[in-house]
């Protein structure tokens, strides 16, 4: 509780007593961890300088880097660092250090991590790398850094996604242009038959949508449900993304294997204008 709260002086009373500075809860977070999250400095220093075992870890295999590191508290990583933890291991969900910083926009302490040798390539349980976790959160700084350590701008995870397509996903356009100027493939598709493009489209997020046309992403392509950028964008509704993407040659008569083209998904969700943009192109006639 001292530890938790940061009662200093308290504490000093207690080693003093003999009080055990590595006895855990019921969870098995040791003084150090709890110190360690709340960000009490002082307290951290003394329980090192008693001998407090900074590499131990609780039920789910945290450690208490990993809880500096996830809460920004660079000072204490620091001292941790400086006193041997160990900054690749990973908890139950091989999670590293490095990785909750990165998740959290912690800019100085993932610098630290990489500075003393952590692992940007090590992907969690979910195939998930530290550089998917920065695109995906918007930390465009962070994603900057990790490229210039050699993090794979197009390892994918488990499910096929990359970096790029969770920068697309949330808009994040700063981390999109990035990630195109470093040779990130624009044209990678995940399990489920969704290109960067695709998803850009679907989330209505324009100016990244016209920013992977200029890079050659290719508007017609699909792996195998024919789940094309137009088709998904005239079932969204977003139409001047459907106007972009015809005038970049989309195909607005290519259909789904169950036949259902751009036409068809514009009829069925009641998009007027789509619709009458469609016909004035030329789109074959299949909804009446």
């Amino acid at each position: 509780m001292a530890c938790e709260h940061g009662h200093t002086e308290i504490l000093k009373i207690l080693l003093d007593r003999g009080a055990d500075c590595d006895k855990c809860d019921e969870d098995d977070k040791s003084p150090l961890m709890k110190a360690g999250k709340q960000g009490h400095t002082e307290i951290v220093k003394m329980l090192l300088d008693r001998g407090a075992n900074c590499n131990k870890c609780d039920e789910n295999v945290r450690s208490p880097l990993m809880e500096a590191c996830k809460h920004g508290h660079p000072e204490i990583v620091k001292m941790l660092l400086d006193i041997g933890a160990d900054c690749n291991k990973c908890d139950k969900d091989d999670r590293s250090p490095v990785m909750k910083a990165c998740e959290n926009d912690h800019t100085k302490i993932v610098k630290m991590l990489l500075d003393r040798g952590a692992d940007c390539h090590r992907c969690d349980n979910n195939g998930q790398s530290p550089l998917m976790e920065a695109c995906d959160h918007g930390h465009a700084e962070i994603v900057k850094m990790l490229l210039d350590r050699g993090a794979d701008c197009n390892k994918c995870d488990n499910y096929g996604q990359s970096p790029l397509m969770k920068a697309c996903e949330h808009a994040h356009t700063e981390i999109v242009k990035i990630l195109l100027d470093r040779g990130a493939n624009c044209n990678k598709w995940d399990e489920v038959d969704r290109s960067p493009l695709r998803k850009a489209g679907e989330y209505d997020h324009m100016e990244i949508v016209k920013m992977l046309l200029d890079r050659e992403a290719d508007c017609n392509k699909s792996l195998f449900c024919g789940q094309a950028p137009l088709m998904k964008a005239c079932e969204y509704g977003h139409t001047d993304i459907v106007k972009m993407l015809l005038n970049r040659g989309a195909d607005y008569n290519k259909s789904l294997f169950c036949g259902q083209a751009p036409l068809m998904k514009a009829c069925e969700y009641g998009h007027t204008k789509i619709v009458k943009m469609l016909l004035d192109r030329g789109a074959v006639e299949q909804c009446l």
